[in-house]
């Protein structure tokens, strides 16, 4: 189990005890960056504690139209941003945000590539723009 897994983890478990020490059932609304350390994790954590824990995994649009439209989880895991503004707007508790790992994006060139130009905002979006270099996800993963 590497570090990041521990953390998430500690920190899941800390968060689902601290609040739901009798739930039977945990729900939860996740964005996919954590999806595979989570699915790891999460049958440790329900062996453990005898707690169920139920999944949703979307994109984080998807994710902010089910809580605007209503629907409630006894825990959220996406960007700190996202959390912020769903504390602004009465939805999540307020102090309750924890931070459990930092992610970053990479590019990678094919060898014998030329390196792209990424040194300012404008030169990447031109970068990643030009169908014939570039890789976007499916628009699926970002709004389902």
């Amino acid at each position: 189990m590497t570090r990041n897994q521990i953390v998430v983890l500690g920190t899941v478990s800390w968060l689902m005890f601290a609040g739901m020490v009798h739930a039977a059932e945990i729900k939860v609304l996740s964005t996919q960056a954590t999806e595979e350390a989570y699915r790891e994790l999460v049958p440790q954590f329900e062996k453990a504690s005898g707690h169920k824990v139920t999944t949703v995994f979307t994109g984080t649009l998807a994710a902010n139209k089910r809580l605007a439209a209503g629907e409630t989880y006894d825990l959220l895991i996406m960007s700190a941003p996202s959390i912020e503004e769903h504390i602004k707007a009465g939805k999540v508790v307020p102090g309750s945000r924890v931070d459990l790992a930092k992610s970053g994006v990479g590019v990678g060139v094919k060898a014998g590539a030329p390196k792209p130009d990424i040194s300012t905002t404008e030169a990447l979006k031109k970068t990643c723009w030009r169908p014939s270099r570039s890789a976007i996800p499916p628009v699926r993963a970002a709004t389902t």
